[in-house]
């Protein structure tokens, strides 16, 4: 998920942890990786929206098993993080 502009994404991580929900941060623009930031040629611009999501960004579990319930009480724990 890409959380609200603003939001302190390690508090929510913490917080989903605390209800038993793990999270993990997989997204990361590739501009930053050390052999793109040596050989790839970014523009004046740069990348201001994978800059932006780079902070935001959250991964929720996702498997091939999980059940509806479990969707529902992931978001659940996601709409208490937030609140």
């Amino acid at each position: 998920v890409v959380l609200p502009e603003g939001s302190d994404r390690a508090m929510i991580a913490d917080r989903m942890q605390a209800a038993g929900v793990g999270t993990s941060v997989h997204f990361q623009p590739l501009h930053t990786f050390t052999w793109f930031e040596k050989h790839a040629e970014v523009g004046a611009g740069g990348t201001p929206i994978a800059d932006a999501t780079m902070h935001r960004a959250l991964s929720l579990p996702l498997h091939a098993q999980i059940e509806p319930a479990d969707v529902d009480r992931v978001c659940e724990a996601l709409a208490c993080a937030l609140a």
